[in-house]
């Protein structure tokens, strides 16, 4: 038998070696495949710079495949994708197979626009008995919508369209995908409302399946969050498209 050979003691220490080396090569090429929204988004586009970073730290890296928001979360949710890019903490209450990474890759910031500008000013409470449009799957906006009137759209083109056509009276977006939206098809005559409708962190999620790597990429996104470099590439990734921020959300 193999056990009762006697192996000498500078190739035993070779074959430790290998095997080492072999479980970090594999690490190193572990390559997941993360969900992102298919339409035009700094956010993610920021967002991917901050998780690819951050796997890069701890010899990992991810594919991003675009794809609908909820086809995006219901396949890291059933394992088909191993995580989903960019959402909010209150996704694992109803995709209980998702675990957030703790530290936050992202604010996402919501903002109101609409056709008229006395309208979007209006204050919240009376704001809130009008009929809002918003992109379906985006669950930000479901939460911060909860108990308004709201219309499902398929893109921010359509929300846009549809706002134009007063299929309702206001949308609610995330802003910076919205702004870019606005500046890349010079759309005019769009009153927005100058304060966020509401702000909250935003998080890498993975599929249980992966819950072990979690604390590694959480290690690595603190590493940058200390270095100031989430907050970083944000700033940079706004002024590459003109956008400032509001105001913080009034109540």
């Amino acid at each position: 038998m193999i056990s009762s050979l006697r192996i000498p003691l500078a190739t035993r220490v070779a074959i430790c070696l290998l095997a080492l080396m072999g479980a970090s090569l594999a690490s190193a090429q572990q390559v997941l495949q993360l969900g992102r929204t298919e339409f035009p988004s700094p956010l993610s586009d920021v967002v991917e710079r901050v998780v690819s970073e951050a796997l890069s730290r701890r010899g990992l890296s991810a594919q991003f495949n675009k794809m609908p928001l909820l086809r995006s979360i219901n396949m890291s949710n059933e394992g088909a994708l191993d995580g989903d890019l960019l959402r909010i903490a209150d996704a694992a209450k109803n995709f209980q197979n998702l675990v957030a990474v703790p530290t936050p890759v992202a604010m996402i910031h919501v903002a109101i626009y609409g056709n008229d500008p006395a309208l979007v000013n209006l204050p919240r409470k009376e704001l809130a008995k009008h009929k809002v449009g918003l992109t379906r799957g985006t669950l930000a906006l479901v939460k911060h919508s909860e108990g308004m009137s709201v219309t499902d759209t398929q893109t921010l083109g359509t929300t846009f369209d549809m706002l134009k056509n007063k299929r309702f009276d206001i949308a609610m977006m995330i802003y910076v995908d919205a702004e870019l939206e606005i500046a890349k098809h010079n759309l005019t005559g769009i009153a927005r409302r100058p304060s966020y409708w509401a702000s909250e962190p935003a998080h890498l999620f993975l599929n249980k399946k992966h819950k072990d790597l979690i604390p590694t990429i959480n290690s690595a996104l603190l590493e940058m969050q200390k270095e100031g470099l989430i907050g970083k590439y944000y700033a940079e990734g706004m002024r590459k498209i003109g956008v400032k921020d509001l105001a913080p959300a009034s109540q």
